[in-house]
Parts: C-alpha cells; structure tokens; sequence
C-alpha cells in the first residue's frame, strides 16, 4: 500500500464513532488480526489504553463465545 492508500483508509475509519470502533473491533477480533493492523493499531491503543494485545484478544474471544 502506498501513503496515499493508507491515508484514505484512515479517513475511512475515521467516519466511525468510538463506540463503533469498540464493538467492531471487539466483536471481529478472532476473525481479523486488528490488533496487529497498521491502519488500526493507533486507534485501538487510544480506545483500549490500558490493555495489552493479549487481553484484548481474551476480550475478544470471550464476547465471541457469549
């Protein structure tokens, strides 16, 4: 991806409320490795400040499984 295609990916995400950004986040983590996204990595650590990749990942396996 170049700067450009990064940046517009960015603008996208960016269309979302937080809240949006939690529950998708949240609810698709075991299916799509967010946490290691380049494009979402920065807002997760600004949504979630306080936990690591591995909590968030339980987190996320646990709503999955409720």
């Amino acid at each position: 991806m170049n700067t450009d295609e990064l940046e517009n990916e960015r603008q996208q995400v960016f269309c979302y409320s937080t809240q949006d950004l939690k529950t998708f986040y949240i609810g698709w983590i075991n299916d799509c490795d967010l946490v290691e996204s380049r494009i979402l990595r920065p807002l997760i650590d600004d949504l979630f400040p306080d936990l690591n990749v591995d909590q968030l990942r339980y987190i996320g396996r646990v709503i999955a499984t409720t």
